[in-house]
């Protein structure tokens, strides 16, 4: 993935309302601070780009096709507007693009390290089991740690395509993906109810019914942003931080708010482009 310099300046100021006299020396000051927090020198092309991220997008793609392939039955009760319920495409089509994806997702893998594509074999296995039978992982109660494990799985692929080997903070950060997307992904189950018990699926609101799911899934996203404390532990990052986590938290229980897990995916996206910036250093409290 390439992003040149000037868009994502422009970016930049116009989001973060930054003043820079000299564009160019503060991109690559920025680039510099990234390359020292991923470990990895990042390198400039002819054309001025830097490659930022060598992870390539098809791996990412797969989880959802699988889940259109096998979950039709309960797309229909819960998510009628999928392209199979709506038979915009066939299943045998869906399954030689889900093919198609695979093959691109390992061969580029290959292209960046072995590591890669290692890494995006097993995202791809784990998105299988988790959907497909006869695993079908999706229908215990522990399903999503599987969600936590392939996108902890679709991080490491990145940090591995340069090969180099792992230090202490990147594997910190993988255990957080981990840990994060395997509590805060239960938010999902709620709008899947319906559809989920009526195909007998085991998720806390099956399991537990609506009252009760709502409220361990309260503590699990409770837990799960505020997990970033491990990592960064400034006042205002606690400032930030706490005041979203609650938002989050008032948000999810309140009966009018009916895209509950869009609203929280919201200030999830939200709470992890705070922590990157911390990370890598561009926010930066003295």
């Amino acid at each position: 993935m390439s992003f040149s310099k000037k868009t994502v300046n422009r970016i930049v100021r116009e989001t973060l309302e930054m003043k820079y006299t000299n564009a160019e020396e503060t991109w690559d000051d920025m680039m510099e601070k990234l390359s020292k927090s991923i470990g990895k020198p990042i390198e400039c092309d002819d054309a001025g780009n830097y490659n930022v991220c060598e992870c390539d997008p098809y791996h990412i793609s797969i989880r959802p096709i699988v889940n259109d392939i096998f979950d039709v039955e309960i797309d229909k009760v819960s998510h009628p507007d999928r392209p199979m319920v709506k038979g915009f495409i066939g299943r045998k089509k869906y399954i030689l693009i889900a093919i198609i994806i695979i093959a691109v997702g390992l061969i580029s893998g290959f292209i960046m390290s072995l590591y890669s594509m290692i890494f995006v074999g097993l995202y791809f296995i784990m998105g299988y089991i988790y959907s497909a039978p006869p695993l079908r992982l999706r229908n215990y109660i522990f399903g999503t740690v599987f969600i936590g494990l392939g996108s902890s799985l679709a991080y490491f692929t990145g940090v591995f395509s340069g090969g180099e080997m792992l230090n202490w903070t990147q594997i910190m950060i993988g255990i957080l993906i981990l840990i994060a997307l395997s509590m805060g992904t239960v938010v999902k189950d709620y709008k899947d109810y319906e559809g989920d018990k009526k195909e007998g699926v085991t998720n806390i609101f099956t399991y537990f019914g609506l009252e009760k799911g709502m409220k361990i899934t309260t503590v699990l996203l409770i837990i799960t942003f505020l997990l970033p404390f491990i990592l960064i532990y400034h006042l205002i990052d606690f400032i930030v931080i706490i005041p979203i986590a609650l938002t989050v938290v008032i948000l999810f229980n309140l009966d009018r708010i009916k895209r509950k897990t869009q609203v929280t995916m919201i200030f999830f996206f939200i709470e992890i482009l705070y922590v990157f910036l911390r990370v890598i250093g561009i926010i930066n409290f003295l």
